[in-house]
């Protein structure tokens, strides 16, 4: 998935909801914000968080998740075979996940509202990326 055309095409695709997302860089923070674009895909849940300098986090999940349960998906493992991709940026620079894993928690029965955190190991010297993340249920 290369990101300028697949960020672009999941921004046209995807909905606006409330909800927040911090990362940290190295513990460094890039990104925090009180919007999330929430996207259903083939197979799989997107969602990112983006600021207003062009940083930005896109994680996703495997539409096979039982919601009344919390989980771990693990970036490739769990996603493999889908039409899926993590992808990060600082300020537009691409930040590329090498794996990562995300903690899960649903709200509801139709996995839109949720929370949870995530640990991504980054391509080359990197480091890490860190987070967390929050969308209620919607009135």
């Amino acid at each position: 998935m290369s990101a300028p055309e697949d960020y672009n095409s999941l921004k046209a695709k995807g909905e606006k909801v409330i909800g927040t997302m911090s990362a940290f860089l190295n513990d460094t923070q890039i990104l925090d914000t009180k919007t999330i674009t929430y996207v259903r895909g083939n197979e799989v849940y997107m969602f990112f968080g983006e600021s207003d300098d062009q940083s930005r986090v896109i994680l996703s999940f495997p539409e096979a998740l039982d919601p009344s349960e919390i989980h771990t998906v693990r970036y490739p493992e769990d996603l493999e075979g889908l039409n899926s991709s993590w992808q990060a940026a600082d300020k537009d620079l691409p930040l590329p996940v090498k794996k990562g894993s995300m903690q899960l928690k649903f709200f509801d029965s139709g996995k839109r509202s949720f929370e949870g955190t995530f640990d991504i190991d980054l391509e080359g010297d990197l480091g890490k990326l860190t987070g967390k993340f929050h969308i209620p249920k919607q009135k």
